[in-house]
């Protein structure tokens, strides 16, 4: 249960892996938080899926993406010094 922020929504899917409240809504807090409370099974539903959303953003993959980006634009420049040699 977290407020409906832009941060936020992309990690939490509303009534999937989790809630997202208006934040000055202290009373939807407390029933989300309620309703979780009284279904244990959801509780669990929607936390095994929260864990399978936030496996996208681990460090491991995070930096296998950035690794992925650097050496794109380092063959792209590479190619770049190569034709501009070429053409000199």
């Amino acid at each position: 249960v977290g407020s409906d922020v832009a941060g936020l929504r992309s990690v939490v899917r509303d009534d999937v892996s989790g809630y997202l409240i208006d934040g000055h809504e202290p009373a939807a807090y407390a029933e989300r938080i309620g309703r979780l409370l009284d279904n244990p099974e959801l509780a669990q539903q929607m936390g095994r899926r929260g864990r399978l959303l936030a496996q996208r953003f681990s460090w491991t993959r995070t930096a296998d993406r950035l690794q992925g980006l650097f050496e794109g634009m380092v063959e792209r420049a590479q190619v770049r010094v190569h034709a501009t040699a070429r053409h000199e």
